[in-house]
C-alpha cells in the first residue's frame, strides 16, 4: 500500500483492505472458466458496456464480480508501485 499513501490515497486503504479480506472468503464458482483482464471489469459496471460485456462474456455472478474488483484493484495498485517507483 506504500504506493497508495505515496500518490495521497491512503484513505483508501481500509476500503481496499475490506475488499481483499471478502473477496477471499467467496466460493469458487461452478461454471466454465473464462480468462479476461481484471481492470476490464471495473469498467463495464453500469449501461450498455455491461450489456456487451454480458454478451461476449457470459453473465457474471455477484462472487465472480466480487473477485474480479478485487484482482483490477490488485493489478491497479502494482502498476501504480512501479510507476512510483520509476518516478
Amino acid at each position: 500500500m506504500s504506493a497508495l499513501e505515496a500518490a495521497g490515497l491512503a484513505v483508501l486503504r481500509e476500503a481496499i483492505q475490506q475488499l481483499f479480506e471478502t473477496a477471499e472468503s467467496v466460493r469458487v464458482s461452478a461454471a466454465e472458466p473464462v480468462l479476461a483482464h481484471g481492470d476490464i471489469h471495473v469498467v463495464v459496471k453500469a449501461g450498455p458496456a455491461r450489456a456487451a460485456f454480458g454478451d461476449a462474456y457470459g453473465p457474471v455472478d455477484g462472487d465472480t464480480e466480487l473477485r474480479a474488483r478485487a484482482l483490477a484493484v490488485h493489478v491497479s495498485a502494482t502498476l501504480l508501485d512501479y510507476a512510483v517507483g520509476r518516478a
